[in-house]
């Protein structure tokens, strides 16, 4: 059973990569490896991890009893911005997935996937 993450603690980000930024202290991914990339600058891809991503909801499903559920909308108005994140994802045949301590939510994605750290890598989408 995944565990709960709550979307108003994440961040749903688009550009320039499809990504979900969620806290350091969320129980159900603390198998996340720290974030590195492949010599030509995409991010490893995470093993036995695959991600759905939904305009209302997102699962992420790591090795063994390792996942979560993050409820997408967190307030009302959300819905056209979530779909176009959603639609993203599948475009892009995955998400970045980044793990970051509480101070760093409100961080540049550039400054976070250069920081030691972070956590994560790149979750491929399932249809």
């Amino acid at each position: 059973m995944p565990n709960l993450i709550p979307g108003d603690s994440c961040r749903f980000l688009i550009s320039p990569v499809p990504s979900v930024v969620i806290p350091a202290e969320a129980e159900g991914v603390s198998d996340l490896p720290p974030l590195a990339f492949y010599d030509g600058g995409a991010p490893v891809r995470l093993a036995d991890w695959t991600a759905l991503a939904r305009p209302t909801m997102c699962v992420l499903d790591g090795p063994g009893d390792v996942g979560v559920l993050i409820p997408t909308i967190s307030e009302q108005g959300q819905l056209a911005e979530r779909t176009e994140w959603a639609d993203a994802v599948a475009g892009a045949g995955g998400v970045l997935v980044l793990q970051a301590p509480a101070e760093l939510m409100d961080t540049h994605l550039f400054e976070l996937v250069s920081r030691a750290d972070v956590r994560g890598g790149f979750v491929p989408h399932i249809a």
